[in-house]
């Protein structure tokens, strides 16, 4: 016998889109939802509907600690449902924005509705969902520093022992300082283009800087 998939929404709950957040509860099949923001009146209205209802509260004024938060809740929503969904409704800035890039980092797909609340669309995911293990490395070490030389990236990779993650290699690993380097550039480059780094000139050798927006979503 097959199995049913179970469904899990959450959402941070707005006022004047109730109706909006059960019915797309409802359309989903959601088995649960959970409410970023107690809202009495959603809880009692989707019980009514035989849909499990959680309350899990993030901060509100602060980009960063939405991530965190909303990340840490769509993990542990993984763990025990087959699919995740996101409704971000209008809200203040700090929480949707916030609330959109845990999804796009975990990967989950976030709806909004129309003007007309009659409709739900699908978001795409911004690239930098997309940067792997190594480049979050990367991009790290370059915040942390708030500028960094390629070549004085490299020692501080080779002081972590962390070339494993610019590799597909087991860290003890014997690496050349020449491959590693243009390694190193190509992953560089590749941050660059999707606007989370810069380089800047500076004397006879060019310096990388995070930009506004990598120190806005990972800071």
């Amino acid at each position: 016998m097959e199995t049913k998939n179970r469904r899990c929404m959450i959402t941070f709950p707005a006022e004047g889109y109730k109706k909006p957040l059960v019915m797309y509860a409802v359309k989903l099949g959601a088995d649960k939802v959970i409410l970023l923001n107690p809202e009495k009146s959603c809880m009692s209205l989707l019980s009514s509907f035989g849909i499990n209802v959680e309350v899990k509260a993030i901060p509100k004024n602060k980009v960063s600690e939405v991530i965190i938060s909303t990340l840490k809740i769509i993990s542990g929503a993984k763990k025990d449902y087959d699919e995740v969904r996101m409704l971000l409704l209008p809200s203040n800035p700090e929480v949707v924005i916030g609330m959109y890039v845990a999804c796009c980092i975990e990967k989950v797909k976030a709806d909004t509705i129309s003007d007309t609340e009659n409709e739900y669309f699908n978001l795409p995911f911004f690239p930098f969902a997309e940067i792997n293990e190594g480049e979050k490395f990367i991009l790290t070490k370059i915040i942390e520093t708030g500028k960094i030389s390629k070549r004085n990236l490299l020692e501080k990779i080779k002081k972590e022992g962390s070339y494993d993650l610019l590799y597909s290699r087991k860290s003890n690993a014997i690496f050349g300082e020449e491959p590693v380097l243009k390694q190193l550039q190509r992953m560089l480059e590749r941050l660059e283009k999707l606007e989370l780094v810069s380089r800047e000139r500076e004397g006879r050798r060019f310096v990388w800087k995070p930009t506004s927006l990598s120190k806005f979503m990972f800071d």
